[in-house]
């Protein structure tokens, strides 16, 4: 039961860190902010397609929404929450 605590608790952090945070850091100089945010959704997204089309339409919205916020705020704990 820990072991399934600890990785539901740590799974987030590495998804907001590395999906969000470390992808738009690193393709937003280079290619502008609107890219970082379609790269962002794109690997989002990527990520979720074992859940099926359904989760298209549930992960698309929250995916903008994360990663405009980040783009404005540059602050990810609240994306981990």
């Amino acid at each position: 039961m820990a072991a399934v605590l600890l990785l539901t608790a740590v799974r987030p952090m590495i998804e907001e860190l590395l999906g969000t945070g470390y992808l738009m850091s690193k393709v937003a100089p280079r290619f502008g902010m609107l890219t970082a945010i379609n790269a962002s959704v794109a690997l989002r997204l990527a990520c979720h397609l074992h859940q099926g089309a359904s989760a298209v339409v549930i992960v698309l919205p929250i995916g903008l929404a994360f990663a405009y916020w980040y783009a404005n705020t540059r602050r990810l704990f609240p994306l981990v929450v």
